[in-house]
């Protein structure tokens, strides 16, 4: 399985692992610093009416220095296409915030930089001190997007977030609109599991059926274990297929979520939580998100034992990603993998074809 990778400092550093809180419409109110030690309270943290991009970076921490380094590169651009204006908001310790104003100067930064002394900025609306944190606000400064990630590349789909200032939300309602679904990063997430092949469930906190991977046959979720052809006899072969998942079971119009679906999803933030009595993983922010209930799975050898404080979502993506990984069939697909630990949710893929076997949840994309 391919380990994540963390930096661990005063305010901690995560690459791949996302944890944040999602609840905040608006930034909490409270006072930094300016680098020269001047109290900069963050309801001045506004733009006219224009968008806002916040990033919270530290010296020591390679992936937020790169982030900015990149966005550097086009910044005037950004700001003549979108308004946007960049507090880059630093989070040193005491040790290493001499080395911030020159940093800043060497680079040539344009943007507005500000110290989180202690933290307490960024924990207040992540939880924690995970960084690289990017956060954007619309031109009324509600919060419509933010990220503890980077990787080469992320740039871009912030400045896309920019152009349109945040996802839109698809339904207006109060309740999810299963026919329409949650947009989210640019794509359209169904509001409910797969149930029997080619149908949702009636709400989103039920668990559905459960799938082995590249297998049009539902298993139940609860027991009795029973598939939606009345089969009692779990199919414990190992299910083939090629570089992507063939077989259809979701409704007509959705299909099942890539690997970068999945992560550009797990990269707008999760919070743990339930609906309906229902425990489960919330994706997204404000409005925009969408529940995934904690189904548990059905083991590859006898399908047994569903249930628990976790969940598992297949991807379509079967590819060859790692030189570790010579042969496909000998690998697991993708998929999601969360539980009710504060910062435990991310992509996974084993080194073992028998994952394959095992029943995991579909949760569906707009085609």
């Amino acid at each position: 399985m391919k380990k994540i990778l963390l930096f661990l400092t005063t305010c901690f550093t995560v690459l791949f692992t996302l944890a944040q809180k999602t609840e905040l419409v608006t930034l909490p109110l409270m006072d930094i610093k300016t680098l020269d030690g001047k109290v900069f309270n963050t309801k001045d943290i506004t733009n006219e009416g224009k968008p806002v991009m916040i990033v919270f970076w530290s010296t020591y921490a390679k992936p937020a220095l790169a982030q900015l380094r990149e966005i550097n590169e086009v910044y005037d651009k950004w700001v003549k296409e979108t308004g946007v204006k960049l507090f880059a908001i630093s989070v040193d310790g005491a040790g290493t915030f001499a080395k911030v104003a020159p940093y800043v100067a060497k680079e040539g930064w344009k943007y507005v930089v500000l110290y989180d002394e202690k933290c307490d900025f960024i924990k207040a609306l992540q939880g924690n001190g995970d960084h690289p944190f990017t956060v954007i606000l619309n031109g009324q400064g509600k919060i419509v997007w933010q990220s503890v990630s980077y990787a080469p590349g992320y740039e871009n789909k912030m400045y896309d977030i920019l152009k349109s200032t945040g996802t839109k939300e698809i339904n207006k309602k109060s309740e999810p609109n299963i026919a329409n679904g949650v947009e989210i990063n640019g794509v359209v997430w169904a509001t409910c599991n797969v149930n029997t092949p080619g149908t949702f469930t009636e709400s989103p906190s039920d668990f559905g059926m459960f799938y082995q991977w590249n297998r049009a046959v539902g298993w139940s979720s609860t027991e009795p274990m029973i598939n939606h052809n009345n089969g009692t006899i779990w199919d414990k072969s190992i299910p083939l297929g090629g570089e992507n998942w063939e077989n259809k079971v979701c409704p007509q119009g959705w299909r099942i979520p890539t690997y970068k679906e999945l992560e550009s999803l797990i990269f707008c933030g999760s919070a743990w939580g339930n609906l309906n009595g229902v425990q489960g993983r919330y994706f997204g922010i404000g409005k925009q998100k969408v529940f995934f209930p904690a189904a548990g799975k059905r083991h590859y050898g006898d399908g047994c034992c569903p249930g628990g404080s976790w969940g598992f979502y297949w991807s379509s993506t079967d590819e060859y990603e790692y030189e570790q990984y010579h042969d496909n069939s000998n690998c697991c697909p993708w998929y999601l993998y969360f539980t009710d630990s504060v910062d435990f949710y991310h992509m996974v893929r084993g080194g073992w074809n028998r994952c394959r076997s095992q029943g995991f949840s579909i949760r569906c994309v707009k085609e």
